[in-house]
């Protein structure tokens, strides 16, 4: 079964739909089920670091030209249409969304200061995360 999942991965979800609609135990690919359902979570952080990082890069004034503004703003407008998308189709993840801020807020952190340093510059951000959920998702706001 498994190589029905690395041939076919249309294929192979509708055959797992199939099979979890008919309660049909010895037809379901655990290992790969398992993996699937967890994978929101990974993009969920993915999401949050990429969204993080690009506030982080208004919030420290890094970019003093206009097109450097606007390329920031357009990544936190992209990142913030993704996050708002899966609490439109997810709205349970809220929570887990939430609750993944402080994780993402240091990756993005450590993805600042790698930045920086190949600018030639040293990065220096608050210890927690400067932004509420709220204003992650609030589709226009930006960090002065």
């Amino acid at each position: 079964m498994n190589s029905l999942y690395d041939e076919d991965y249309n294929l192979w979800t509708e055959q797992q739909i199939e099979a979890l609609k008919n309660r049909d135990i010895e037809a379901l690919d655990w290992d790969n089920l398992a993996a699937n359902l967890d994978y929101p979570k990974y993009w969920i952080n993915h999401e949050l670091v990429m969204m993080i990082s690009s506030l982080l890069e208004l919030y420290g004034d890094f970019n003093s030209q206009d097109f450097e503004q606007y390329h920031w703003r357009t990544f936190v407008d992209t990142n913030r249409l993704m996050l708002n998308g899966i609490l439109e189709d997810w709205p349970h993840y809220s929570d887990k969304i939430k609750a993944a801020i402080p994780q993402a807020y240091l990756r993005a952190v450590s993805l600042m200061s790698r930045h920086g340093k190949a600018r030639g510059t040293e990065v220096k951000l608050p210890d927690t995360c400067p932004f509420t959920f709220e204003q992650i998702i609030e589709e226009g706001w930006y960090p002065n």
